[in-house]
């Protein structure tokens, strides 16, 4: 509680700030791609930087950094401020086949948390306070249909459905390395944001329609335990 930090937009890119609220001081932590997060048990600060994932004390002092080829997605603490979880593109097909990675607090890897080979993409990501789960938005993706070109049967080319992916719908990933689990979602809305309730029972999102000129955003909540 003795700090604040953020970030503004200045010429087109994100620059991140930490202030010292006792001696009202305030230090440029540079360009970022993500909201920088606090430790929740220290006073650190993590986020994504053009150069990969970097740590900060709370004066704005430079601790660590991993270069990785990082999502835009802010990283995630564990609720025992020892890990981070961010998002990595993997693979040839960058932004199909992302992976979650775990980190240490001094930016060393750990391990790969989970491979997303299924024609999906990964796109935010909370931590529960529990320390058990974590929360996704993941994107489906639809393989374009072949069809025959000019009636040869041995040339074909790709050509797009008309729907090519679904928004970002809400799913758990346990800890534990088992697979993927979807909540209920709506096909036809965007969500983001995901975040927790203190007992790790609910998951909240915000819920944006697509299609719909300025659509109406709602607040989803979900039981963890039921689903519901």
């Amino acid at each position: 509680g003795k700090n604040l930090a953020w970030i503004e937009e200045k010429e087109g890119k994100y620059e991140g700030w930490v202030l010292t609220l006792a001696d009202d001081l305030a230090t440029s932590l540079g360009v970022l791609s993500s909201r920088p997060v606090w430790n929740p048990v220290g006073d650190q600060l993590a986020a994504v930087s053009p150069e990969g994932v970097v740590l900060w004390s709370a004066a704005g002092e430079r601790l660590a950094s991993l270069d990785l080829p990082l999502l835009a997605a802010q990283p995630s603490w564990a609720p025992a401020g020892d890990r981070l979880a961010v998002i990595v593109p993997t693979g040839a097909a960058v932004s199909l086949d992302p992976r979650l990675l775990a980190l240490d607090s001094e930016m060393a890897l750990l391990q790969p948390l989970a491979a997303d080979t299924s024609l999906a993409q990964i796109s935010e990501l909370a931590w529960s306070p529990t320390g058990e789960q974590v929360a996704l938005l993941r994107r489906r993706f639809f393989p374009p249909e072949e069809t025959h070109v000019d009636g040869d049967a041995d040339t074909y080319h790709e050509e797009s459905s008309g729907a090519d992916a679904l928004g970002p719908q809400p799913w758990l990933f346990a800890m534990d390395g088992s697979t993927f689990i979807p909540l209920p979602g709506d096909v036809g809305a965007s969500f983001a944001r995901p975040v927790w309730s203190a007992n790790g029972r609910w998951l909240a999102a915000v819920r944006l329609p697509m299609g719909i000129p300025d659509p109406r955003p709602e607040v989803w909540v979900w039981d963890v335990a039921t689903g519901e």
